[in-house]
């Protein structure tokens, strides 16, 4: 059960990897900017998600010290998205996916530093497509199965047109 003292202790999640390739495959007009080699999910395992903490996952650009940490996984590593858990394990599949997508779309195009700009905005192709109260639905749709899931590109497009300064420097 996890706890919320002490350091927090991180997984690597294959799972999750999985489910960013495939986003990826399924998705390529809005994950254009993804490469999957450089991206590594890591799951908080020891350690809830705050109740002040409102963000359900994050995406960072890998700083100085994190780069020597995680190239003994791989070199071509550049971002990692961190999620917990408790979460996690709470989340069935359409949520994991919705949630992974939404992070993958902060990744900047290749010309670019720094992150996709995170606003009210970076949501609108989620809510345009599943409502303002989509966290609170049980029919969300399976990302992978079936046709892709039509989103409206015009509340995509301007995604990559906002960028935020790398958190790390």
């Amino acid at each position: 059960m996890p706890t919320n003292q002490g350091e927090k202790v991180y997984e690597v999640m294959p799972e999750a990897t999985a489910i960013i390739l495939a986003l990826r495959e399924k998705y390529p007009k809005i994950l254009w900017t993804v490469k999957p080699e450089e991206i590594v999910v890591l799951c908080c395992v020891n350690k809830d998600r705050p109740e002040s903490q409102r963000r359900l996952a994050i995406i960072c650009k890998l700083g100085p010290a994190e780069k020597k940490l995680i190239s003994m996984l791989s070199s071509s590593i550049k971002y990692y998205i961190e999620v917990y858990l408790s979460d996690w394990s709470e989340w069935d599949q359409p949520r994991r996916q919705i949630i992974l997508l939404h992070e993958l779309t902060h990744v900047p195009a290749p010309w670019e530093r720094g992150l996709v700009r995170h606003d009210l905005e970076d949501f609108s192709f989620i809510v345009d497509k599943f409502g303002v109260s989509w966290w609170g639905r049980n029919d969300l749709p399976d990302l992978l199965a079936g046709e892709p899931v039509e989103f409206n590109m015009v509340f995509v497009d301007p995604l990559h047109s906002k960028r935020e300064e790398d958190e790390n420097g």
